[in-house]
């Protein structure tokens, strides 16, 4: 339908990345808005938070420094 196979425009998949995790995150909360927060970043991995307005995302960027 397109004329040439979608491998030709996206490169491949890369393997899962299973190192030593650099940041692990197990069950942040504070008493507004973040409730039970995981998360584990290893090396290679790029992490962003994004949201709404109102989502939490300043606050969890405070709690994390």
């Amino acid at each position: 339908m397109l004329g040439h196979a979608l491998n030709d425009i996206y490169p491949p998949r890369r393997p899962a990345i299973t190192g030593k995790a650099l940041l692990a995150i197990e069950g942040l909360h504070d008493n507004t808005l973040l409730h039970d927060i995981s998360l584990q970043l290893r090396g290679g991995e790029i992490l962003g938070i994004a949201g709404l307005a109102g989502a939490g995302k300043t606050e969890l960027c405070k709690a994390l420094f």
